[in-house]
């Protein structure tokens, strides 16, 4: 396994498995990525002030904190 480029979240070595294009974050800071993501498409496509959307983000936002917690130990 080579390794070709660091992970902008962590700073750690990517893996390049020898195919296709080479991965841009760890394998580990992927998830992180997809939730940023996907955070950011439910604050552009979703009504601020309706509590079931203040519910979805407070759920997601804790759910991040609690990965990001988790990868600092």
């Amino acid at each position: 396994m080579t390794y070709e480029n660091r992970c902008p979240i962590c700073g750690q070595m990517v893996p390049f498995l020898g195919r296709g294009r080479p991965a841009l974050y760890h394998p580990k800071c992927r998830k992180i990525e997809q939730l940023f993501s996907w955070l950011e498409d439910l604050l552009i496509d979703s009504r601020p002030d309706s509590i079931e959307h203040q519910k979805k983000l407070r759920s997601r936002f804790w759910y991040l904190a609690n990965l990001l917690n988790a990868k600092k130990r």
